[in-house]
């Protein structure tokens, strides 16, 4: 208590209860597409992969695209930017299963897996998807 001083022997404490928000994002489609697409593209290029394409300009489009889309009139275009977005995430996730040696693929099957039920059908994708993280770490 040496700290406080003179202040720990005062009969009245005064406390700041004031509460800050979270700063919380949800895992919604759309961010995890993104996010499947940028590890796909980080992993191509961790194992020298040539790829067709990898998007970049066209995924940052898309999202610019996929804000508001609550909004009545930008309904429309989100659906189309997130359709989008799972067939990019499709196509990387297939080039790589060609051109990747299949002992390396082996060892992202868990992740691999996961991006597909991402990916799949979207009325029986149900199953909630939170985070997740790559076990290979030194791709980040």
């Amino acid at each position: 208590m040496s700290l406080h001083g003179d202040a720990k022997d005062e009969s009245t404490v005064d406390i700041d209860t004031t509460v800050q928000e979270k700063f919380i994002t949800y895992p919604t489609g759309a961010k995890l597409a993104i996010k499947i697409i940028s590890r796909l593209n980080k992993l191509a290029k961790f194992y020298g992969v040539k790829q067709r394409r990898t998007y970049v300009k066209e995924v940052k489009k898309l999202r610019i695209d996929l804000r508001f889309y609550r909004h009545v009139k930008k309904r429309s275009k989100a659906k189309k930017a997130l359709k989008r977005l799972r067939t990019i995430a499709g196509t990387l996730l297939r080039e790589l299963e060609r051109k990747l040696p299949s002992e390396i693929f082996k060892a992202y099957e868990d992740d691999v897996a996961l991006y597909r039920k991402v990916l799949g059908p979207v009325n029986t994708n149900v199953v909630t998807i939170g985070s997740w993280r790559l076990q290979h770490n030194n791709l980040k």
